[in-house]
């Protein structure tokens, strides 16, 4: 083959090819405009109605999950060092403008032995400690005790007693420019508790309270205390009678441990505190609850106002 006809065909065999690219691409675009137009028609929907579409989501880069930061960092509890507050309790007692407080302080490094300041007009005037572990404060009042027109202060605080329910209550006066606290009764443990004891009456269920502190007993019907059955229990009616008790034995006592709960109150117009006990039958069965209302004469003796029996 001569070198002209070499090159004639070289040269029409890359027209064909160019020719052959070109219409290919033709094709594809004609394609791709055709698929266009079909994704724009089913956009559109029927003639007259916008059909709303999701914008097209943009490529996500996926990470292994960190564990997220908080936003605040917690605060951290204070540290409890000796003379820490526990807790505080601030009113203004006497409306003077000025706050007074009652504070749990932590007597140790722990907060586990703590103690009662109690400020009054910005001035600490008693501090009160007895081997007890004071939780929480509830009655922090100014009010009249004793008739003499001069307020004393009324002070409670729940402890940690081991699941005993025992509250200790503060009673004080101010004298010679001195606060001291004013007496209360104590019971067999050294805490504050009214010395009651409950016998039978005349009648089979006839409970008595009675104490040297009050001049008339207080009765009540303990026969919805006991259940009528052969179970065996201890709050049975059977196993109540299978002890034979007489007029004048003693059926009951104050539970453990002292007083559970005081309050303010009055009674026959009087300023009183309210001092809640529990009382339990010969086996320990609950027999409910007194209320005493007791409060001070002027020379500073404790007087019991009223007793009342509760459910």
């Amino acid at each position: 083959m001569n070198k002209d006809l070499k090159d004639k065909l070289i040269l029409t065999t890359k027209k064909c090819f160019i020719k052959l690219i070109s219409s290919l691409l033709l094709a594809n675009s004609v394609l791709l405009l055709s698929s266009c137009a079909k994704k724009s028609d089913s956009d559109m929907g029927s003639a007259g109605k916008t059909i709303e579409t999701t914008k097209p989501q943009a490529d996500i880069t996926i990470t292994p999950m960190a564990t997220a930061s908080p936003s605040v960092t917690p605060a951290l509890a204070p540290e409890i060092k000796t003379g820490s507050v526990l807790e505080e309790l601030v009113r203004d007692l006497d409306g003077n403008g000025t706050d007074d407080s009652l504070q749990i302080v932590s007597l140790d490094d722990e907060g586990i032995m703590n103690c009662l300041h109690v400020y009054l007009n910005g001035e600490k005037i008693y501090e009160h400690s007895d081997d007890l572990r004071f939780m929480g404060l509830f009655a922090f009042e100014y009010l009249d005790l004793d008739e003499d027109n001069v307020n004393e202060l009324f002070i409670t605080a729940n402890t940690n007693t081991n699941s005993r329910p025992y509250t200790e209550l503060l009673c004080l006066k101010e004298e010679g420019g001195v606060w001291k606290r004013m007496t209360l009764p104590e019971n067999e443990h050294g805490l504050n508790g009214f010395p009651f004891i409950i016998t039978r009456g005349n009648d089979e269920f006839d409970f008595v309270i009675s104490s040297d502190y009050i001049s008339e007993p207080v009765h009540f019907d303990a026969s919805a205390y006991f259940r009528d059955d052969d179970s065996g229990n201890i709050d049975t009616i059977q196993a109540y009678r299978a002890n034979n008790y007489k007029e004048g034995d003693e059926v009951g006592f104050i539970s453990a441990w002292g007083i559970h709960e005081a309050r303010a109150g009055s009674y026959n117009g009087r300023n009183c505190i309210i001092a809640n006990h529990g009382i339990e039958g010969p086996y320990g069965h609950s027999l409910g609850k007194i209320d005493i209302y007791f409060a001070y004469n002027p020379q500073g003796e404790l007087e019991i106002l009223h007793v009342e029996h509760q459910d």
